[in-house]
């Protein structure tokens, strides 16, 4: 017999019109307050890595080896100038470090996704003039079969696969 698990449960009362609040059964009596030194979520990052360092954080990888990875592709990003960035996969571990370099190193990153579609796209990024864009085989194969106008800010490309 398996145990069941609770997630949300009602707090306060039911008003007429209105749906019950809900809130996480670990914070009935109301949120959780984040340590005094979380004030960004750069912080939330550093007090991950000190409290779980030695853990598995993503595949086979501790937040202590995900923290270096992230330095590196953050150094490279931030002594390149960059600062704002595309990034134009499926979601995959190379997605995330790249996410989380930037965002040690206040770098806005820019998600494309092809269900957004060709003219999307082509807006998001001509609005946004990024200059640098990580990719799949297959994304930039996509961009540029549907517009490859939309490249004419892109000085760099990484190329994931």
């Amino acid at each position: 017999m398996s145990e069941e698990i609770t997630y949300s449960v009602p707090i306060g009362v039911k008003r007429p019109g209105e749906s019950r609040i809900y809130r996480n059964s670990q914070s009935v009596d109301g949120l959780h307050k984040p340590p005094e030194n979380v004030r960004s979520i750069h912080d939330v990052w550093r007090n991950s890595v000190a409290n779980n360092g030695k853990h598995k954080c993503m595949e086979d990888y501790t937040y202590e080896q995900v923290d270096q990875m992230t330095q590196y592709i953050g150094s490279w990003l931030a002594d390149g100038g960059f600062k704002l960035i595309y990034i134009h996969t499926i979601n995959r571990i190379e997605w995330c470090l790249v996410d989380i370099a930037c965002m040690k190193y206040g770098i806005v990153t820019v998600p494309l996704y092809d269900t957004l579609g060709e003219e999307a796209l082509h807006h998001t990024m001509n609005l946004t003039g990024g200059k640098l864009m990580v990719e799949s085989k297959q994304a930039v194969i996509s961009l540029l079969k549907a517009n490859p106008a939309s490249l004419k800010n892109i000085t760099h490309m990484i190329l994931l696969d």
